[in-house]
């Protein structure tokens, strides 16, 4: 775990979580991880912890007040809260990397059993060091005998430990160096170092769980006899849980916005709770893939970080006859402009890795209608189209309607994103989908045709998201997943040499110039 700045983040060789963006994998073809599955499990984990416990809810509420009021805040308050910050981190970095470093390996090893020792030899010492402790604790990874609902047990643990019991109407502004100190003197860290020191195995007949019931259903029943046994084991630990006091995120920031208002900080009318984290699978697992090239506010497609030459719209046909004649395609990523009817066209000439085309990339500017009307007039089957999710796809319906292959580009790049995509865009159309294996089985790309929009959907997913993703896949009938690529390239009438340029010029290679 690290501080960068004002804002808190737990990192794990290849990814990290943060108070400010969530979980996030890197791109491995970047960070060139081997086991970038267990890195997203890892990530994921911490996410789910941070969203159940006081402590890490403490932390995301200031992140974002310090976030969105830098510039209101008085310099008492944002120094208390840079304190704050700093003091979430370094009493709660022992409870995250232990729940999320052992609970990630429980389950890559129950998925990839052939990797799991490599994965163990090429953790640092510090992961090391919590997986073994949290082995002696909770079981070995790889025991049959640790139950499938250990992570029900770790997160009981770790609530003990985080879930600090105080008086939220009383944090306010000039309170913050107080809940610094409180946090530092009930020191979650430690609470946890003391539960895992008197904690073994269930199947141990002197073990503080010996006795439960741990093949029981409802998980919900089985922690709160787990909290049962802490409250009786470790009475000097006072804690709650969230269904005892589910607004423990909720009134902090109520007292907070009235005291604010007496301070005169009318920014923290923008501040609001997120709502809770539903118990599904892709709300829990899969993180957002990032590339390091890519600012955040950027979409992916590493394509735009290449300097591009104006030319004249005009132009257009002859450079296209010139990119053909070199048995070449153009990929083009659609600038749209808020508040203006002109679209700009990021065109990348490509005609694969090994030939070198003699056209430069260059951009073309010109009316959103002349556009539309050009490429309805003259459909392109050699340019393909890219829009970012967070853009109207208008023109892209338009382009598509006249013949034209257009692909809407994900930002979030989430599992649940994904999926919440594919459901809406199923309820009144068949979307059929393909895995794309072309950059390695740990990171593929997926790509979804809409029969109705006409457009398709294309996002880097991970092996992990895959798996996710597969239920809703099966159990929705107007999804269908093409079972080889033969049928898929005939059906959407593109080469494979030309869906591999889109590919590697949008997601793979950047300094191509």
């Amino acid at each position: 775990m690290k501080t960068q700045g004002h804002n808190i983040y737990f990192d794990q060789v290849s990814g990290y979580y943060s108070h400010q963006t969530g979980a996030r994998y890197l791109n491995p073809l970047e960070s060139g991880s081997r086991f970038p599955e267990l890195t997203e499990l890892h990530e994921s984990y911490h996410r789910e912890l941070a969203h159940f416990n006081f402590v890490d809810g403490i932390g995301r509420i200031f992140t974002t007040i310090y976030l969105i009021g830098k510039k209101s805040l008085k310099k008492s308050h944002l120094k208390s809260i840079e304190v704050l910050l700093e003091t979430i981190h370094i009493n709660t970095n022992y409870v995250h990397e232990l729940t999320a470093t052992y609970l990630s390996f429980y389950v890559f090893q129950s998925h990839n059993p052939k990797d799991y020792a490599s994965a163990r030899k090429q953790l640092p010492r510090l992961y090391s060091e919590v997986l073994e402790a949290g082995e002696l604790a909770f079981g070995d990874i790889g025991d049959n005998r640790v139950p499938d609902s250990i992570a029900t047990i770790v997160y009981a643990c770790a609530v003990c430990s985080m879930n600090l019991d105080c008086r939220f109407d009383q944090i306010k502004f000039d309170n913050i160096s107080k809940l610094s100190d409180f946090i530092s003197l009930e020191n979650p860290n430690l609470r946890f170092k003391s539960v895992l020191k008197r904690l073994t195995p269930y199947w141990n007949e002197d073990s503080l769980l010996a006795g439960i019931n741990f093949k029981e259903k409802n998980l919900r029943t089985l922690q709160s006899v787990v909290f049962e046994v802490l409250r009786k084991q470790f009475p000097e630990f006072p804690f709650f849980t969230r269904h005892e006091k589910p607004g423990f995120i909720r009134e902090p920031v109520n007292s907070l916005k009235i005291d604010g208002i007496a301070h005169g900080y009318k920014f923290m009318n923008m501040i609001s709770v997120d709502p809770p984290m539903q118990d599904l699978v892709e709300e829990k697992f899969g993180t957002q893939i990032e590339y390091a090239n890519l600012e955040s506010w950027e979409p992916i497609d590493l394509s735009i970080k290449i300097k591009y030459e104006d030319v004249e719209f005009s132009d257009l046909d002859q450079i296209y006859d010139q990119v053909l004649s070199q048995e070449g395609d153009i990929y083009c990523h659609v600038l749209l402009p808020p508040e203006s009817n002109e679209v700009t066209l990021l065109c990348l000439p490509y005609a694969g890795p090994k030939r070198k085309i003699r056209v430069k990339p260059f951009a073309v500017t010109c009316i959103s209608q002349d556009l539309i009307s050009y490429f309805t007039r003259s459909p392109k089957t050699s340019m393909f189209f890219k829009i970012d999710e967070r853009l109207s796809m208008n023109i892209g319906k338009q382009l598509s309607n006249a013949g034209n292959f257009v692909f809407r580009l994900l930002k979030d790049t989430s599992p649940k994103n994904i999926l919440n995509i594919l459901r809406k865009e199923s309820m009144d159309q068949i979307v059929s989908v393909i895995r794309l294996n072309l950059l390695g089985d740990n990171f593929s790309i997926l790509l979804a045709l809409l029969s109705k929009s006409g457009y398709a959907i294309l996002t880097p997913i991970t092996k992990l998201g895959t798996r996710i993703l597969s239920k809703e896949i099966e159990n929705n009938l107007n999804i269908i997943a093409y079972k080889n690529d033969r049928e898929f390239f005939y059906d959407f009438k593109i080469s494979p040499q030309s869906l591999r340029g889109l590919i590697y010029t949008t997601y793979v290679a950047v300094n191509m110039r």
